[in-house]
């Protein structure tokens, strides 16, 4: 049997007191589902910095074929006197002048790994400048990861490719790249950096040149 409500004028029973209470200071359902729904849409401090979108911080890929890790040394008539250590140089300071966030370089004599390259690009590069060395020439694999993952690229070489030999006029990778810069010297790299930086619509705080 229901407990009788207190008559009119008797003063509340100590039990009727605390659920009266308990009523005014629990929230209702609504009001636990609406603390929720903002819990959810309100980002917690210090998420945005901590997941950057990657459009933010807009990586870049260098990477040389073969023979590459021997300038200095190797016909330094055609390809001068500065070495791999310098291009890195050159690479890592115009990657930042053009306003990318990071620049990693890779170099292998291998064709295998520079597909692999390639294909590990995708997802963690905005885009690649690549000097396949003696493969520009022949592989049409390289060729095929680059389309295959999409990325805007870049073919840069050190000499005057169109003065050289006849087999070298022949470029697969080129059918990948929106550019090709030659004959500019390890400079070309810069070049390359700075005019993929343009197409990817990023913009840096150093000059091109």
């Amino acid at each position: 049997m229901a407990p009788a409500s207190p008559a009119a004028g008797d003063d509340p029973s100590p039990v009727d007191e605390l659920v009266s209470l308990l009523s005014e200071i629990e929230p209702s359902d609504a009001d636990l589902d609406a603390e929720e729904d903002d819990a959810l849409e309100a980002p917690e401090e210090g998420d945005e910095a901590c997941a950057e979108p990657a459009r933010r911080r807009p990586r870049v890929l260098v990477i040389n074929g073969p023979n590459i890790n021997m300038l200095g040394i190797r016909e330094p008539d055609i390809y001068g006197h500065d070495t791999y250590q310098a291009l890195l140089g050159i690479c890592q300071a115009s990657a930042r002048d053009a306003g990318f966030a990071d620049c990693t370089c890779f170099q292998s004599n291998h064709e295998g790994d520079l597909i692999d390259a390639i294909q590990d690009a995708y997802g963690s590069y905005v885009g690649i400048v690549i000097n396949p060395g003696a493969y520009t020439h022949t592989s049409i694999a390289l060729l095929d990861a680059a389309k295959a993952v999409g990325l805007p690229m870049v073919e840069v070489h050190i000499s005057k490719l169109d003065e050289r030999e006849d087999f070298r006029q022949v470029s697969y990778i080129r059918a990948a790249c929106f550019e090709t810069v030659t004959g500019l010297g390890l400079d070309g790299y810069r070049k390359a950096l700075f005019d993929l930086a343009e197409h990817l619509g990023i913009e840096g705080d150093g000059p091109a040149s």
